[in-house]
């Protein structure tokens, strides 16, 4: 999710109107990651022990488990410039991680999308060309998630059943039309950008490192504006720390499963 500045990224999504929780858990649901991706017009259940976000009760924002696990996330790529350093340093650990890529890139990079499925990490959906959704009509929100999976399908990418909205924002119209095209829609509790802003890299990673639990989903960028070089500066920094903390870095589909 790009965000200009990263003004938006934080662990709060934009309160729009609509129904109770039990409205919309009713239409939520998951479909098995290890099954190879998203089938069309699948409505899931709602995942077991997720944490929704109080202002939008139809988003994921982390997990409740006890087992020291944590999921860590990119937005808006995959980038030549940024993710196979992203990729490489995973590996470095052991970890994996969930892409949220966009179709427009998929389509330009497809094998940088398939490695990284390739490295053991998951590929989710995050629209075809990052709009703004809010106050977009549903036939075209609907057109940019099914765009997207259909760029993955070309690539050979197995995409997961997982949505990120660009900047974290969207409505009740949205939340509807990606329940239809089965995707389950996950924010995040945590943002490596968030805490960039007006820090070192050193004091950023320690107060990620501070505010951390078993369950959290971290958010991060390969691609976007600004320049990530700061991301990329911290990550080393996180995922030794997250180590030292006796963490497993997973997937947010190996997360959702704990």
């Amino acid at each position: 999710m790009a965000i200009p500045g990263d003004a938006a990224a934080d662990n709060r999504l934009v309160r729009t109107p609509g129904g109770r929780r039990l409205a919309f858990l009713a239409g939520l649901a998951i479909l098995a990651v290890v099954a190879g991706g998203v089938a069309a017009g699948a409505e899931p259940s709602a995942p077991r022990h997720a944490v929704w976000s109080a202002n939008r009760p139809d988003v994921v924002l982390s997990v409740r488990t006890r087992r020291r696990m944590v999921a860590l996330s990119f937005d808006d790529g995959p980038n030549p410039r940024y993710t196979p350093a992203v990729l490489a340093m995973l590996r470095r650990v052991g970890a994996h991680a969930t892409f949220f890529d966009t179709g427009e890139h998929v389509a330009r990079y497809p094998e940088l999308a398939r490695r990284t499925v390739r490295m053991g990490n998951e590929v989710g959906n995050h629209t075809w060309d990052h709009p703004k959704l809010p106050g977009m009509h549903r036939a075209r929100v609907l057109a940019e998630v099914r765009r997207t999976s259909a760029a993955m399908r070309a690539a050979h990418v197995r995409e997961s059943d997982l949505f990120r909205p660009p900047y974290g924002a969207f409505d009740g119209e949205d939340a509807s039309a990606v329940r239809q095209a089965g995707h389950l829609v996950v924010g995040w509790d945590l943002c490596v950008e968030k805490e960039l802003r007006g820090r070192t890299t050193a004091e950023a990673t320690a107060r990620l490192l501070a505010k951390v639990h078993p369950g959290s989903i971290i958010l991060a960028h390969d691609a976007g504006s600004p320049d990530r070089a700061r991301t990329l500066q911290a990550l080393p920094l996180l995922l030794d720390g997250l180590r030292r903390q006796g963490y497993r870095v997973v997937t947010i589909g190996r997360l959702l499963r704990a």
